[in-house]
């Protein structure tokens, strides 16, 4: 694979820069809002929106498209993560109506950059990297790929997987030497700086970090240069230069909360929560930690995640329906009605099984509450396992019907590249553990373990989310299997988090990471 990795970008580079596009470049230029100006993000939102709606009023396709990519832009600095969520899936929708591979591959590079950021689900990232340098390569934008090369390397480093980086970010340095502007040199030397720091490589990574730095400077870019500074303070913090790195952090606070960059503010907080702790001051530590959650919660909590989810339901079903002839359709409803009944007879059990925990709760003594928490927590974890075969069963149902429906013969020669999708991804297959789920679990959680997720998070503030998932369903003593069919990963995907949990707990090598984890 990495071999004919290399021939393939050997080719690339050849072709002359005249035969290249370049999505990023055009939208650039057709951009109707001088960048230079002091614009707020609230005008760019209306001039970009206005932009957009003449654009569908004299049915400019081009322009249509461009203009959902700018609101994206905006909607993203303005921290409205659903506004971001539905841009991109309107994006999408018109890049697949028109098959423009330069289009497809701009919204799959973008879908990465959503899975990373606001989801924080790094493989998942890395697929839709793939998928954009695939759209690129036809589209012979060598830019899309070189940036779409660059950001499978830094996730595979913030997976730990250091050789993997390296391999990707060297595919990536000459394209984007070639084809890049200053700004995007900047992200990426300090992408490669951020990789090099996980290695403990810090001499090597602040050099590249300072060339960073000093190309947002000379650009003006400081939004973009208070990223790198921050970075910069973290790396000032492992290199134990810590008055140098506090100086550095509370610096980026005052022109972050100038300009109301909660985002940069959010790094800032978990930065100087982590300076804190490795000097041993745990107060101001935990002080930063909870104004860090609070901030994150704010940004990419609950309830936008449950949204951003609903929106992408609402238009996967969407794209289903539009590839369905009138029979499947009917027999997509009508399985849908069934996943209803499912769904509703399931709620009304819960419905019942917590008012009965409820009413049995005011004739018992108090020391008896915490049981009957525990045995709750038990009972909605065996739920949301049988919610994965539930949905299973219904979907093999729904592939028989369709194949019973249409005949070999007649997909064979009709060969309908989006009935084709139907097929091979179900309507209904979806992650079995839901961000509502988890919110539930989690509320269930605290009342069976009353402070167990504040005392966890205080003793062990860099797990991520992933890790802290995993952590209390150990708690819980599920298996492995159990935990990769509840979160609807493979069981090769709970194996990786394991391990990199094992790492974030320093545990010595004869301990064992269960009987830990349970004893905690």
């Amino acid at each position: 694979m990495k071999t004919s990795l290399v021939s393939f970008f050997s080719v690339l580079l050849s072709i002359p820069s005249s035969a290249q596009t370049s999505l990023k470049i055009a939208l650039k230029k057709a951009d109707p809002l001088d960048t230079a100006t002091t614009l707020t993000i609230k005008e760019k939102i209306r001039g970009h929106q206005a932009y957009l709606d003449n654009a569908i009023a004299t049915k400019n396709t081009t322009q249509h498209f461009y203009g959902l990519l700018y609101l994206y832009v905006d909607h993203y600095k303005a921290h409205d993560y659903v506004g971001v969520a539905k841009d991109l899936l309107q994006a999408d929708s018109l890049a697949k109506a028109n098959h423009n591979s330069s289009w497809l591959g701009g919204v799959s590079m973008r879908k990465g950059l959503m899975s990373d950021v606001i989801d924080g689900k790094l493989e998942d990232a890395i697929a839709h990297y793939k998928e954009a340098i695939k759209h690129c390569n036809v589209a012979k934008d060598s830019l899309c790929i070189g940036e779409s090369l660059e950001q499978i390397s830094t996730s595979y480093a913030f997976l730990e997987q250091y050789d993997s980086a390296h391999y990707y970010f060297k595919l990536a340095l000459p394209c984007l030497q070639k084809f890049a502007d200053k700004a995007q040199m900047a992200l990426t030397y300090n992408n490669y700086s951020n990789l090099l720091s996980f290695e403990q490589k810090y001499s090597e990574a602040k050099i590249w970090l300072d060339s960073a730095i000093a190309i947002t400077k000379a650009n003006k870019n400081l939004y973009k240069e208070m990223m790198y500074q921050n970075n910069l303070a973290s790396l000032y913090t492992q290199m134990r230069q810590y008055d140098k790195a506090a100086v550095l952090y509370h610096q980026n606070l005052i022109i972050n909360k100038q300009n109301n960059w909660a985002d940069r503010l959010q790094h800032n907080y978990l930065g100087l929560s982590v300076l804190y702790e490795v000097q041993g001051d745990y107060h101001k530590a935990f002080d930063y930690l909870k104004i860090f959650y609070l901030q994150k919660d704010s940004l990419t909590g609950a309830e936008v995640q449950l949204k951003i989810a609903e929106i992408n339901t609402k238009y996967d079903i969407q794209e289903k329906e539009l590839a369905l002839s009138s029979t499947q359709l009917n027999l997509v409803q009508a399985n849908a009605s069934v996943q209803k009944r499912n769904i509703a007879i399931t709620s009304i059990l819960l419905f019942v099984f917590m008012g009965s925990i409820w009413g049995w709760s005011l004739f018992t003594k108090k020391k008896r509450k915490l049981l009957h928490h525990q045995e709750n927590l038990s009972i909605l974890t065996q739920l949301l396992l049988q919610k994965n075969s539930q949905l299973t069963s219904m979907e093999l149902q729904l592939d028989q019907a369709i194949a019973k429906e249409k005949p070999l013969e007649s997909a064979v020669a009709n060969e309908d590249p989006l009935e084709n999708s139907f097929s091979e991804t179900s309507l209904y297959n979806q992650r079995i553990l839901t961000q509502a789920d988890w919110n539930n679990f989690k509320t269930h959680f605290e009342k069976a373990y009353p402070g167990y997720l504040s005392r966890l998070r205080s003793a062990y503030s860099t797990l991520s989310e992933a890790e802290e998932r995993l952590f209390l369903l150990i708690k819980l003593n599920l298996k492995n299997a159990e935990i990769a069919d509840m979160l609807g990963i493979s069981a090769d995907s709970v194996k990786k988090t394991r391990t990199r949990l094992r790492k974030r707990l320093e545990l010595a090598p004869d301990d064992q990471t269960d009987d830990f984890i349970r004893r905690f």
